[in-house]
């Protein structure tokens, strides 16, 4: 009788921590090949329901039950279900699947979509200084050659994206925020494609994370520039 009575509020205290965990905003990990619809998806989860913003622009919301004990998340009045893993207290997996008829046969096909948790961004040095300076990109630019691409801030006085071309084929990046959590966001025009939020800046290289193919944070390196030592004439003396 006494087990009982100790086990029973230490399962609750575990799916409750499971839940608390959940809770949040998460961004959905995507790389350079691939965008999403909302662009650069973010999804909010409390306690009674889920909200889907456009990066920082809210565009609906749904009811939601989170069931710890099967991992499988409830949405809607429709009571749609699909499993979710919660890997480690940032990263986050979500499970669809979707039925198929191949050859008279009905097969069904599991499709997952990671997500990332925001957190709020540790300061270590000045934004502006920040904003001066070039990074080493992880992702490589499609068009052009095998070297990885340079990641440089484009940004008027209102820090918005007005000085952005529409109709530029470039990719452009932009420093901007969700609450508390500074993010590199890659833009094709005036259109978000993707972001990395970052955890900590530091004078030379940011550490980011929700990075395709890469796991928990890493290191984005500041490109520093070397000075040519100029030649320096010495008068000869006789």
């Amino acid at each position: 009788m006494t087990k009982k009575t100790v086990l029973l509020p230490l399962l609750f205290l575990c799916f409750t921590v499971f839940s608390q965990n959940l809770k949040g905003k998460w961004a959905l990990v995507l790389d350079n090949n691939r965008f999403s619809i909302p662009g650069c998806m973010v999804i909010e989860i409390t306690d009674k329901e889920e909200i889907t913003y456009s990066f920082n622009e809210f565009i609906d919301s749904t009811a939601l039950k989170i069931d710890t004990i099967n991992n499988v998340l409830i949405k809607g009045i429709e009571r749609y279900i699909h499993k979710y893993n919660l890997r480690d207290s940032i990263s986050l997996t979500y499970y669809f699947e979707k039925k198929e008829e191949i050859n008279e046969n009905e097969i069904k096909k599991t499709t997952k979509i990671d997500y990332i948790k925001l957190l709020p961004t540790q300061i270590n040095y000045p934004i502006e200084e920040v904003l001066k300076k070039k990074y080493i990109s992880f992702y490589k630019e499609v068009e052009t050659s095998s070297n990885n691409a340079t990641i440089s801030f484009i940004r008027n006085k209102e820090n918005q994206i007005s000085n952005i071309s529409s109709t530029s084929g470039d990719n452009s990046y932009m420093l901007e925020k969700i609450d508390d959590t500074y993010c590199i966001v890659n833009y094709l025009g005036k259109n978000r494609l993707w972001f990395w939020p970052i955890k900590e800046i530091h004078g030379d290289y940011l550490l980011v994370y929700g990075v395709s193919g890469r796991e928990g944070f890493v290191k984005l390196h500041e490109i520093k520039e070397i000075k040519s030592k100029k030649e320096v004439f010495v008068p000869n003396h006789h």
